[in-house]
């Protein structure tokens, strides 16, 4: 729903931008000059205290504002060029350029996002080889269900049934999970789950 709205916003500044171009006027360069201390102070502070955090959510947020201090940090010059100047034109550019850059950076996590609900396979990651690697240890038999997706950027879940023979001892269980962990020790995982099923049942 947001990000519709966003589109939204984006297009129809565009479109005014477009105009202001063909009809130009002259802006409030004194207002875009005290405004643009005000932007990059505020999305800086929050940039600050975003930085450190690991999760989806946040880094977007911190995107988003370094984004804002960003396009703040050209209506900074812009306004200082518009000054010395007179190129009316200059600030629907700036409008235009500032809003398409955003609007990329927001597609672009979007389709990160889409990977993450829809449990995309990272695109690091060989499930048939790792499956491969599985049925190499000792008292495998078979591979079931081996899935592995995205939990958070940068974080996978992997899920996995091993079909195993002559497991009498609780040792013996523990051993094989132990080789499977092994394997999977090149991904950066949140979370293993490993279900040894046997075939002699």
């Amino acid at each position: 729903m947001y990000i519709y709205i966003y589109i939204y916003i984006y297009i129809y500044i565009v479109y005014a931008s477009i105009d202001r171009i063909i009809n130009p006027q002259n802006p409030d360069a004194y207002w875009m000059l005290s405004i643009s201390f005000l932007g990059i102070a505020l999305n800086g502070i929050g940039v600050w205290k975003l930085k450190s955090g690991k999760s989806m959510n946040k880094q977007v947020m911190m995107i988003h504002l370094l984004e804002d201090a960003l396009g703040w940090v050209v209506v900074l010059v812009g306004s200082i060029v518009m000054l010395l100047f007179d190129v009316p034109i200059l600030d629907p550019i700036l409008a235009i350029v500032i809003n398409l850059t955003v609007l990329v950076f927001a597609m672009h996590k979007l389709v990160q996002a889409l990977k993450i609900l829809l449990q995309k396979v990272p695109k690091n990651i060989n499930l048939p080889e790792l499956r491969q690697k599985i049925l190499c240890r000792d008292k495998v038999k078979d591979v079931e269900h081996l899935h592995i997706w995205s939990l958070t950027e940068g974080k996978a879940v992997v899920t996995v049934h091993v079909i195993v023979s002559d497991i009498r001892l609780l040792s013996d269980a523990s051993a094989i999970k132990g080789q499977i962990h092994v394997i999977l020790s090149d991904i950066d995982t949140d979370h293993i789950n490993i279900d040894l099923k046997s075939s002699d049942r």
